[in-house]
């Protein structure tokens, strides 16, 4: 996750809360936005060759940390 992050911060990008997820077997990798910012997660997957992307949907505000898209990266 930590490289991951540091990709991201180089892009741009205010890099929040880094972790690992309580699962390990996404089979790709994939961008979640919270409603409003579907531009920004776009514009996130775009420019890491995300091919998956979609609205958080399941979580509750205060889990996310302040971050309007995240990032989970699959194998």
């Amino acid at each position: 996750a930590g490289a991951a992050a540091s990709r991201v911060d180089r892009k741009g990008y205010k890099v929040g809360a880094v972790g690992n997820a309580p699962r390990q077997d996404y089979p790709q990798s994939i961008v979640l936005f919270r409603r409003g910012f579907e531009g920004e997660g776009q514009r996130l997957a775009r420019d890491l060759g995300v091919k998956v992307i979609g609205p958080l949907d399941g979580m509750r505000t205060g889990q996310l940390h302040g971050a309007h898209v995240v990032l989970i990266l699959g194998s």
